[in-house]
């Protein structure tokens, strides 16, 4: 946390690091209960309440070296089995990828 003599960047980028954390758990959940098979977790960080393209300030993805990880955490059958897939997954942050960088995400998605 940063200090309280802190300055607005170091806030910043604080709460910016404990909202992509946050955000990378919850988004585990959620694929955990699609039900399908999942590889990476995609989340995109908005500003403000309107959901559009316009306001989204980041993508952030799972690196290729998450994907085992992301499929041990969602298809774990025990607790030990998704906390250990978990506690990796911690150590990987998710990558960030500017808004435009939309269209070159897809397409390497497309690939695999």
């Amino acid at each position: 946390m940063p200090s309280q003599v802190g300055s607005s960047a170091e806030e910043r980028e604080w709460f910016e690091y404990e909202a992509s954390a946050r955000a990378s758990l919850i988004s585990l959940e959620l694929v955990r209960d699609l039900g399908e098979p999942v590889q990476r977790r995609v989340v995109v960080a908005l500003e403000g309440d309107v959901v559009d393209w316009a306001h989204v300030q980041a993508i952030l993805v799972d690196g290729v070296e998450a994907e085992g990880f992301v499929r041990a955490a969602v298809e774990a059958e025990t607790q030990d089995e998704a906390d250990a897939a978990l506690d990796e997954l911690l150590e990987l942050p998710l990558e960030w990828f500017d808004a435009l960088e939309r269209s070159d995400l897809c397409a390497e998605f497309s690939k695999g």
